[in-house]
């Protein structure tokens, strides 16, 4: 399979999304429902699974699609269906932009007051994943602000940004990123993989 091409970009500015209801109902998600990711007292960034299709060792459903030579058919494992519905048309929106390509893993993403995500590479433009048919590769990662604060920082590449509530980036995660979050309260994001339709 032909890999996808390089993309030379850092940061890509989508589109400013409506997020109240979104972020009302996220405050009401129940702090026990967060998978707690604590490496060491830098880095503390729990997140919330509303989808899943699966990155790095090679997922039942991907399996499936292989196997069966079908399309990919991301699995909405919400625990709270009005959430999906909120998230559901933004996800569309950015489907529409990306032919060809449908949603996979959606979480949502509270990286913590005085807390930090090191340096790290989600892949290397010249790998082959696993499966040998280069699917992460093949992604597109979307961010959408729900909470932050202006002291938050985001860096891709050569460029750091402080994202505003509401705003929608897609990151170039081939890049070497990090976060920041030097401010007095938590920076939440809504983070949307879109994924080949087809393997």
């Amino acid at each position: 399979m032909k890999k996808e091409e390089f993309r030379d970009f850092d940061f890509n500015f989508i589109a400013n999304f409506d997020i109240d209801k979104l972020s009302k109902k996220v405050s009401e998600l129940p702090k026990e429902d967060f998978d707690g990711t604590k490496i060491n007292s830098f880095l503390w960034n729990p997140t919330y699974q509303i989808a899943e299709v699966g990155f790095g060792d090679l997922s039942l459903l991907i399996k499936i699609a292989i196997l069966t030579k079908k399309p990919l058919k991301p699995k909405v494992i919400s625990k709270d269906k009005e959430l999906w519905e909120l998230v559901r048309p933004i996800v569309r929106y950015l489907e529409k932009m990306n032919p060809g390509k449908i949603h996979g893993t959606i979480v949502l993403s509270n990286l913590r007051s005085m807390h930090s995500i090191p340096e790290h590479r989600d892949y290397k433009h010249d790998s082959v994943d696993v499966d040998f048919l280069n699917f992460s590769n093949k992604t597109r990662r979307y961010h959408l602000v729900l909470t932050t604060n202006e002291h938050s920082f985001f860096t891709n590449g050569n460029t750091t940004i402080n994202m505003k509530v509401g705003e929608c980036w897609e990151i170039n995660k081939g890049n070497v990123h990090s976060v920041k979050n030097e401010g007095d309260t938590d920076r939440m994001h809504l983070i949307i993989d879109l994924v080949p339709e087809s393997i």
